[in-house]
């Protein structure tokens, strides 16, 4: 192989077409040194019109690796991101619930279906997955397993037996008694006040609206 030829390139401030995946700045200059840069001997052979377009994307793709290495690519960190610490969040309270829940024989999406049935009895099945913000095929089998733990029991209405209603029994009536402390040992495993929590809870709706408006 034919040792590499020296080109002499000067850098100054010009823009990659549209078309490609690259873009020099006026900041080139400060991210893009020596001058002097290293380029395949076969260009050597190539026309000037050629060797310049080749030294023009070599010159990107080092201004592109320049700004991957740089801090304004700290946005694409893991830790950085709304949406993992949202997440994250999401896991752990998932966690602490899931001992106290146990204590009920739930799951935390059949607490959370019953959060809204102790609410709202003899709802459909359409409106408790608008409230929990789900599809309501979904909840299928999760309903269909509350009730057979005798929870809750399923009823077609007569004039539309298209439209199914929920309706508490006794036991799960009951059960709301005995889900009474599960708050209160939440905000206790948090380690934060209940003002602060509330102001928290505040925030995260106010951005779920926002990104509901997306959608």
């Amino acid at each position: 192989m034919s040792a590499p030829t020296k080109v002499s390139v000067a850098i100054r401030p010009y823009s990659v077409p549209l078309a490609s995946p690259y873009r020099i700045t006026e900041h080139t200059h400060a991210s893009l040194t020596p001058a002097n840069l290293t380029l395949p001997a076969q260009l050597a052979r190539n026309t000037p019109d050629y060797r310049r377009k080749l030294v023009h994307k070599f010159l990107a793709r080092r201004f592109f690796t320049a700004m991957t290495k740089d801090s304004s690519c700290s946005e694409l960190l893991l830790d950085n991101q709304l949406c993992f610490a949202l997440h994250s969040t999401s896991l752990m309270m998932t966690k602490t619930y899931k001992p106290l829940l146990k204590a009920l024989n739930l799951t935390y999406p059949q607490y959370l279906a019953m959060l809204v049935l102790w609410e709202e009895d003899g709802i459909t099945v359409s409106h408790i997955s608008k409230r929990l913000l789900t599809d309501p095929g979904s909840l299928s089998p999760l309903l269909k397993r509350l009730e057979t733990d005798g929870l809750l029991t399923r009823i077609r209405r007569a004039e539309d037996e298209r439209v199914v209603e929920l309706h508490l029994t006794d036991k799960g009536r009951r059960l709301q008694d005995q889900a009474q402390t599960v708050p209160g040992c939440i905000i206790n495993a948090s380690g934060q006040s209940k003002p602060d929590l509330e102001e928290l809870k505040r925030q995260l709706l106010k951005l779920r609206e926002n990104l509901k408006t997306l959608t």
